[in-house]
């Protein structure tokens, strides 16, 4: 991996600025490739980090971002989607149906299917099956959210390490607080050689 260092600043070097530059060369050459190019589905995963960049804002962080990646989505809009949408979607679990939604406009909002977990789906495999008719590309997604019967309560290591820095100052101060407790605490003090350590 190539390191990023502060000369890349003079570029206005960022991951989404690479990203889209690259998604739009694989589109572009895509567009002028034979059936089955090489690319694969790099330009949709491309895609969807790019989109998801943005989180809630309507935006990418500066003047750059925002040009190359909204060349890239333009690139992309005009390979991958030149035909308007024009479907209905089915969602099936095992052959439960979980919904359906229509779609006839690129600016149709997302729509979510959701099914609530029962006590018989733990260990349980099942199939999802998601079905379109009509035209257009379909974008999905399929996720699993749970939360565990039982929290754990006792401690765990997870690999975390305290390492203490002292300054002279702060030094100065502990040996301060150190000596003083030993000239007013009777003989054997638990302090023990720890002053002659700090000097």
């Amino acid at each position: 991996t190539e390191p990023i260092d502060v000369a890349f600043q003079r570029i206005h070097h960022s991951s989404p600025r690479s990203q889209c530059a690259i998604l739009s060369a694989l589109v572009q050459q895509q567009g002028t490739a034979p059936s089955g190019s090489a690319v694969g589905d790099v330009p949709f995963k491309l895609t969807r980090s790019i989109t998801q960049e943005r989180e809630r804002r309507d935006r990418w962080e500066n003047t750059q971002d925002n040009l190359f990646c909204m060349n890239a989505l333009i690139d992309f809009r005009d390979v991958y989607e030149r035909q308007a949408p024009g479907m209905t979607v089915r969602a099936f679990l095992d052959g439960e149906k979980l919904g359906k939604a229509r779609f006839d406009d690129l600016r149709d909002p997302p729509v979510e299917l959701e099914r609530p977990l029962t006590a018989d789906d733990p260990g349980r495999r099942a199939t999802l099956e998601i079905t379109r008719s009509g035209s257009g590309r379909l974008y999905y997604a399929a996720r699993l959210f749970y939360s565990p019967a039982e929290l754990k309560t006792e401690p765990i290591d997870v690999a975390f390490q305290r390492i203490h820095h002292s300054s002279p100052r702060s030094q100065c101060a502990i040996l301060s607080a150190l000596v003083q407790q030993q000239g007013t605490a009777p003989s054997g003090s638990a302090v023990g050689d720890v002053p002659f350590k700090l000097t």
